[in-house]
């Protein structure tokens, strides 16, 4: 229960729900296993999200929170197929009810800009992760990721019919290499192409970060340099 002195305004929630998960796995081989599962999951608004106090950026311009808003509620299905423990493949697909966005619009009698959270009528996702690690050679080895996603949601709000939809692609790769006198460099890289996010599209973007670690006193003083965003080439 929420309770605004300033405005008078009492907003009460009340609700019964199960969220079940079922995981069924089955080994078909020595090197081979495939699970399936489903679950249904809830995701409720932060405290800050449902405050109708006001922040203002400028005397145009404020965000407030909405005390009106509903939990997310989602259903996913998913199948996972490994090979040695070490290879795998998910297909995954889910529909969230209710999704929370920020969301804008301008007083027309003020002009003001208003920005808030809102809930939505739904979005559905659709995704396909392949891990894939590799041993190089001895003394080098990396880990690969590869996420493919598809998502369809219906934003529309008021007269603001508003369907998007969009497919993207996020590639990670970690290489670490053991060095002569107890030297580990460790290199990542990850990439996105333009990806969907509520109301807004993220463009792609692509990054860098290294690492290198060096042991003294048989093993029991770690020194570590680190970088991150090394060809600073993050701009969202």
């Amino acid at each position: 229960m929420g309770n605004l002195l300033t405005r008078d305004l009492v907003n009460r929630r009340a609700y019964t729900n199960l969220f079940p998960t079922l995981t069924v796995g089955r080994r078909l081989s020595e090197q081979q296993a495939l699970s399936v599962s489903l679950s249904r999951r809830i995701n409720r608004p932060q405290y800050s999200d449902l405050s109708p106090a006001r922040f203002f950026f400028d005397k145009y311009s404020y965000y407030t929170g909405n005390p009106f808003l509903q939990p997310e509620r989602a259903w996913q299905g998913a199948a996972t197929y490994t090979y040695k423990n070490d290879y795998g493949l998910t297909l995954s697909a889910g529909r969230i009810s209710n999704p929370l966005s920020g969301f804008g619009s301008q007083n027309p009698a003020t002009g003001e800009l208003v920005l808030t959270i809102a809930n939505f009528a739904y979005r559905d996702d659709f995704d396909a992760q392949f891990i894939i690690p590799l041993k190089i050679t001895s003394f080098w080895t990396s880990q690969n990721t590869v996420n493919v996603r598809y998502i369809c949601a219906n934003l529309s709000q008021g007269v603001l019919d508003f369907t998007p939809h969009k497919a993207n692609i996020e590639v990670s790769t970690i290489h670490t290499l053991s060095l002569p006198g107890d030297v580990r460099l460790e290199v990542s890289a990850y990439y996105t192409s333009p990806s969907l996010a509520g109301i807004s599209i993220f463009r792609s973007y692509f990054t860098v970060d290294a690492g290198l670690k060096k042991t003294f006193l048989a093993k029991k003083l770690d020194v570590r340099l680190a970088g991150t965003d090394l060809f600073s080439t993050i701009h969202y």
